[in-house]
């Protein structure tokens, strides 16, 4: 029983990590798109390494959507990614994501998940964030 549990659980691990991978392959192909100036094929691999949970190209995915820079501009999207990554830990999601609550962009105006997101990518230095927090009177 044991034995099998190990074997699974290493099977797991192998399939995350292989995920992983793939996930930076799509996105660094995304990038090189995106930066030749087709935005729209760029986007369509942020899209998909963003979808494997790679909190990059979830947060660039969301640029893409804020500019409409090879998708419809969209502020609801935008949010929607900047939260999947701002929950992976993602600083400079965490800052954009609480600019979105302070201001209602993309999602309703929440003053408190303001702070609360300009307080955590300010804890990994965001200076961006920290002068938010500043100019609220939070710090």
């Amino acid at each position: 029983m044991k034995l099998k549990s190990l074997l699974l659980l290493s099977l797991l691990f192998f399939c995350l990590s292989a995920s992983a991978q793939t996930a930076g392959k799509l996105y660094a192909k995304g990038q090189k798109y995106f930066d030749a100036g087709n935005h729209s094929k760029g986007v369509e691999y942020f899209q998909k390494a963003a979808n494997l949970g790679l909190a990059d190209a979830q947060h660039d995915l969301a640029l893409c959507y804020v500019f409409g820079d090879g998708v419809a501009q969209n502020e609801t999207m935008a949010a929607k990614w900047w939260k999947k990554a701002a929950k992976q830990g993602h600083a400079s999601a965490q800052y954009h994501l609480g600019y979105c609550y302070e201001n209602g962009i993309g999602l309703t105006q929440n003053y408190n998940e303001a702070v609360k997101w300009y307080r955590k990518a300010a804890a990994q230095g965001n200076n961006d964030a920290i002068y938010a927090l500043k100019e609220l009177g939070e710090m």
